[in-house]
């Protein structure tokens, strides 16, 4: 007599589990938003976000004048934190690419300024 027991004693016809990624300690920092990459990053994103809102800020006072410009652009509000457009990945340069990131923040008329504005930024 021959049993025949489909399924029993094995993984069948499973495919292979996927390996664990492993992921570096500065990766675990960089997603924690901690360490030396982290706080470069910040450091470069505030000095951004500053550059990109004076360059709003010119911009406006070169339209209008220089007292609007100071009443609705908030350059002297710090930068926001969060940093939602932040890399995923830590990068190659983490200040050079939270620089970017911060005039990107900063750099849009605010809606209260009504005509063609152009920042330079």
């Amino acid at each position: 007599m021959l049993l025949l027991f489909a399924g029993c004693g094995g993984r069948g016809g499973d495919a292979p589990a996927e390996p664990a990624q492993v992921r570096s300690p500065a990766q675990r920092d960089w997603e924690s938003q901690i360490g030396t990459a982290w706080e470069q990053y910040e450091e470069g994103f505030t000095a951004g976000w500053v550059e990109g809102c004076e360059a709003v800020h010119d911009a406006v006072a070169a339209e209008y004048d220089e007292e609007y410009a100071n009443e609705v652009v908030g350059c002297a509000d710090p930068p926001p934190s969060g940093y939602g457009g932040a890399p995923l990945e830590v990068p190659d340069d983490p200040r050079a690419a939270g620089h970017v990131d911060g005039v990107a923040e900063a750099c849009y008329v605010p809606p209260e300024v009504s005509g063609p504005v152009e920042p330079d930024c």
